[in-house]
């Protein structure tokens, strides 16, 4: 169990601070062998919590931390089940789709298409292709996050820290992606969702240091980003939806060949691309569904921790 730090330790230094921390939070791990096998981010789980908080706060704030990693333990997930598991291998890497939706049937040809906007982003861009862990396609995203659902549909969400892109039901409409970017949905919202991956600080501080700016505002509720009048974005959703969201569509444009994309944003995505040849790739269907586990060493904490996953 997790201990509640006492008055009488608070003047320990900060180095021992951080060793008891390691202890209370995974003292069964790192007392063992296995502590240099979990993966970097797993051991961070442990070590990022707040050491001035009661026993309940730092389980709950692990727990936390374990459902922004581990999409799969959010309470969405906990309360559904998959009727459709397809694999998707591109290269040597495979990502399975679970789809929990009761409105959407992944046929060969969908899956197909999915798999071929990972292997092209994945040719541009190969290193932000591996933290693709999983494609979940759900019934649960809200229709829209700016306020209108007919010129901003919210076709999916990525959980960059999870490695995973949830598609809503409006993704797979044979349809095009937006009026001014005339790209088929599902492919078009496949390159925007991993273009997520590549929103990294120094790619915002690219598009800023050329001018490309956004002043928060809000209006009827939601949130609404104002661009210089120089922006020139590509689509009316990346104007409303700030400066990641311009990035994503700008990337889309630039795979896509389509829309009018800003030569200096096309340069700037340009220099990160590596110009690979399109990879291999290849779907199945699987014939047993299959779900991720938590590691071991986390299901052995949360289950001496008494920590309720089902909440």
């Amino acid at each position: 169990m997790v201990e509640h730090l006492g008055p009488s330790e608070s003047a320990v230094s900060e180095t021992n601070l951080r060793q008891t921390r390691e202890l209370r939070l995974a003292d069964f791990v790192i007392a063992s062998s296995v502590w240099e096998t979990i993966e970097s981010d797993d051991q961070q789980l442990y070590t990022d919590i707040e050491i001035n908080k009661t026993e309940t706060e730092q389980l709950a704030e692990l727990y936390e931390l374990i459902q922004a990693k581990y999409w799969f333990m959010q309470p969405e997930y906990l309360n559904m089940f998959p009727h459709q598991q397809w694999d998707i291998e591109v290269g040597n890497h495979v990502t399975p789709i679970y789809n929990y939706s009761s409105r959407v049937h992944i046929d060969p040809l969908n899956a197909r298409r999915i798999a071929h906007s990972v292997a092209r982003f994945s040719a541009s861009f190969p290193d932000m292709h591996e933290p693709l862990n999983a494609i979940t396609v759900v019934d649960h995203l809200p229709e829209t996050v700016f306020g209108n659902s007919t010129d901003f549909p919210m076709h999916a969400e990525t959980q960059v820290y999870a490695g995973m892109i949830a598609l809503s039901p409006l993704a797979f409409k044979d349809e095009d992606y937006r009026p001014d970017l005339p790209v088929l949905a599902l492919e078009a919202v496949m390159i925007h969702e991993q273009a997520h991956f590549l929103l990294d600080r120094t790619l915002e501080v690219e598009w800023e240091a050329a001018g490309f700016t956004w002043e928060y505002d809000k209006t009827d509720n939601y949130e609404l980003y104002l661009p210089s009048e120089s922006n020139e974005c590509v689509t009316e959703y990346g104007r409303v939806g700030g400066v990641y969201e311009d990035i994503a569509e700008s990337v889309t444009a630039y795979l896509s060949h389509q829309g009018k994309l800003n030569i200096t944003k096309q340069n700037i995505i340009a220099m990160r691309d590596s110009m690979l040849r399109l990879p291999e790739f290849d779907v199945s269907k699987a014939n047993e569904i299959k779900l991720p586990q938590l590691p071991r060493e986390l299901h052995y904490y949360l289950d001496h921790n008494r920590v309720d996953t089902r909440d």
